[in-house]
């Protein structure tokens, strides 16, 4: 390709990059308006959205507000009277109106419990559509909570939830919700257009135009605060604008999508954008055919140029050239003369030099591969083939580009050596840096060698560390209760590592109470076995003043929280056994509940006290329950290790395999019972690592018991 050919190419080339970079600026600059746009309208779209979920929240709390009052509805929830509950909710909805979507009232007690609801069944297992912070805002505070929710169906509404109190203390909650199709339609007359609401999926929940959402979700999927103007065919352009939308809590939980009409203004878009492209069109043709034509002009005097030279070559006259062009092509003539003489001198001295050379290069030869025998086999014979391609080279004959397996590759710069010196100092280069390199993986090597038998020691001492470790960690558990008349306690904790955070406990606190304790740190390993250890001691230090599971639990937790950097958590079952009664009074912070298995093997579950875990936060109240143990009934605790075992397949031993499994040991020896959970466990996981520390403890009421008759029943008391 000529000179003139290439640099034309190369001109051409610059006018369309530059032609390319000036039409990606102005998409920039379209992407960036609509960025821009996105912004304030997202910002309007979020408050017209606020604005219409707050005034029918409005709305609904002043329909709710008599009601709240109403004494009926206050002695009907005081009662857990739910049958009257129902009663009412028919005036509560009457008085709250259609308003376009589906509408339900629900009652929540003092303890965060559904007591009714409009719905035809209770949805959720008995709990209220609120969560249990939102629930303590109304109950302890007195707050109105309003928002946007989901109910136990997922479905969207709107709710507003107001305290009922008597005589100044809250004795419920009342919710009313309304279908979240009320708000958007709202939205649409307030503001104009089409709405969409989607949730975080982007699956539709409701629109006011399902037919215009369906083409939209097909041409562009909504994003946060995202803007787009969407050509639909016959339905014209439509700018499309996606909005967060946050629960009551302030999390999000679905996207606001508003639909208008920009079918004009985007049609005169395009026309300026056709008129811009055409005319930026022209332009670059025109510069394209004004650069050929330059170059063409500027190229022909080096054409006069490129004959003379090729004359000058061949040996033919040289064509007169116009200045000012004829002095070069003279200064390059006489130039080429005096390099032709300069040749033939150099061509005589490399001649003498081939002769010297060969003499230098057998000495050379000989010196290299007595020092080639004193490497290791493979670098031996990768010098020894250099020397053989270099005597190759030497002779004339041509080296091997490609190299064979296990073979060196032919160093290219051989053929630009012109004497056989040149060769062997090549020769010699390969394998200075090859003794280099192996003496470089040598010391390598070695201080690999070093650092892997530290690195050994230290982990040999750690191991021997952590063994000490389990040992005392496993020495300060108990491991069987003082042999009694009255009821048999064993146990058993294994780590799922070194050091473990699950830990166990039982003590005497005085005649005839016996106290009894599960625990499980968050983590597992060294910081949790210290952690347990902490709150063993300070359990152990505090049940001592005699006070109630509930009291004891508070206190310990404001011990733990205090400090608490490092954001750990326990855990905890307490309870105290009176071992003439066999009344168990204990308190639960936030630990799997006791299985209780009965002379029949009957398994149940010990009410549950609602606490939380320890050491989370101060100032948190536990509350205490009461049980009567039956002479023979049995007892088992333990930690989430149990239920949260897994097998090789990836399957969980579950709450169902752990009461299955209580029931069916329950008759065994209660010093045997500990190890046959683990043993079924382990059995359970089939070879699979051990997923958390698992603790099993089982207290069994003897048969016969001092102050307990046969025919005693099961008696379960909470109290506050």
């Amino acid at each position: 390709m000529l000179l003139r050919t290439r640099v034309s190419l190369i001109a051409v080339l610059a006018l369309l990059a530059a032609a390319v970079v000036g039409a990606t600026a102005g998409l920039q600059r379209a992407q960036g308006r609509e960025e821009a746009l996105a912004a304030p309208l997202a910002t309007a779209q979020e408050g017209a959205w606020r604005a219409v979920v707050d005034g029918l929240c409005r709305e609904l709390e002043a329909v709710l507000r008599p009601h709240a009052a109403d004494p009926a509805l206050l002695d009907a929830v005081m009662r857990d009277d739910a049958r009257a509950l129902k009663a009412l909710f028919p005036a509560l909805l009457d008085g709250i109106g259609e308003r376009g979507a589906p509408v339900r009232v629900e009652v929540a007690d003092n303890d965060r419990a559904l007591l009714g609801t409009s719905l035809p069944q209770p949805v959720g297992a008995d709990k209220p559509m609120l969560d249990a912070a939102s629930l303590d805002r109304v109950l302890t505070r007195g707050e109105v909570v309003r928002g946007l929710a989901q109910d136990q169906r997922r479905a969207y509404v709107v709710a507003t939830t107001l305290p009922l109190a008597r005589d100044g203390r809250a004795v419920g909650a009342l919710t009313v919700t309304l279908g979240v199709e009320a708000a958007v339609k709202r939205l649409k007359a307030a503001a104009g257009g089409e709405a969409a609401f989607v949730d975080l999926r982007n699956n539709l929940v409701t629109s006011t135009d399902a037919a215009l959402w369906s083409a939209v979700r097909a041409a562009w999927t909504p994003a946060d605060r995202a803007v787009a103007a969407l050509p639909l065919g016959a339905a014209g352009t439509w700018r499309a604008a996606a909005t967060p939308v946050t629960d009551a809590t302030g999390l999000p939980v679905a996207r606001l999508v508003t639909l208008g009409d920009a079918t004009d203004a985007e049609a005169a878009r395009e026309r300026r954008e056709r008129a811009w492209w055409a005319a930026g069109a022209a332009a670059l043709a025109g510069l394209v055919l004004l650069a050929a034509w330059l170059i063409g002009r500027s190229f022909e005097p080096l054409n006069g140029t490129v004959e003379a030279f090729s004359a000058l070559a061949d040996g033919r006259p040289v064509p007169e050239l116009r200045p000012p062009f004829a002095p070069e092509v003279g200064r390059l003539a006489s130039a080429l003369g005096r390099l032709g003489e300069t040749i033939d001198a150099y061509e005589k001295l490399r001649r003498s030099r081939v002769r010297q050379g060969r003499r230098q290069a057998r000495f050379i030869r000989q010196q290299m591969v007595e020092l080639a025998n004193t490497l290791d086999s493979e670098s031996r014979d990768a010098v020894l083939g250099d020397l053989g391609r270099i005597e190759k080279a030497m002779q004339g004959e041509p080296a091997p580009v490609a190299a064979a397996d296990g073979e060196t590759p032919h160093d290219r710069r051989i053929d630009h050596l012109v004497n056989e010196f040149g060769l062997l100092a090549l020769g010699f280069q390969n394998l200075i840096s090859r003794v280099g390199e192996q003496y470089h993986k040598l010391d390598i090597l070695v201080a690999e060698l070093r650092e892997a038998l530290r690195a050994k020691t230290q982990y040999i001492a750690l191991q021997q560390e952590l063994e000490i470790a389990r040992n005392m960690q496993l020495s300060i558990l108990p491991r069987d209760y003082a042999p009694r008349p009255e009821a048999e306690v064993h146990a058993r904790m294994i780590p799922a590592k070194e050091v473990g955070g699950d830990f166990y406990d039982f003590f005497d606190l005085g005649p005839n109470r016996l106290g009894i304790v599960v625990a499980d740190v968050s983590g597992k390993g060294v910081p949790a076995a210290f952690f347990m250890a902490v709150s063993r001691t300070l359990l152990r230090a505090t049940a001592q003043f005699g006070e109630d599971p509930g009291t004891v639990l508070a206190r310990l937790n404001d011990m733990l929280a205090d400090g608490n950097e490092q954001m750990m958590f326990v855990t905890l079952f307490y309870g105290i056994l009176d071992l003439e009664t066999l009344e168990l009074r204990y308190a639960n912070g936030g630990h799997n509940p006791p299985l209780r298995i009965g002379v029949d093997g009957a398994v149940s579950e010990l009410p549950r006290t609602g606490g939380m875990a320890l050491a989370v936060a101060d100032g948190i109240p536990y509350r205490d329950a009461t049980v009567t143990l039956l002479p023979g009934e049995t007892l088992i605790l333990f930690t989430d290790g149990v239920t949260e075992a897994f097998d090789i397949d990836g399957d969980q031993f579950g709450d169902a395999r752990t009461q299955e499994m209580a029931a069916r040991i329950s008759r065994l020896p209660t010093h045997e019972i500990p190890d046959a959970m683990v043993e079924a466990i382990k059995q359970f996981e089939r070879g699979a690592a051990q997923a958390d520390d698992i603790t099993c403890l089982a207290v069994r009421a003897r048969p016969g018991a001092a102050g307990v008759g046969a025919a005693l029943l099961a008696d379960a008391t909470v109290h506050g």
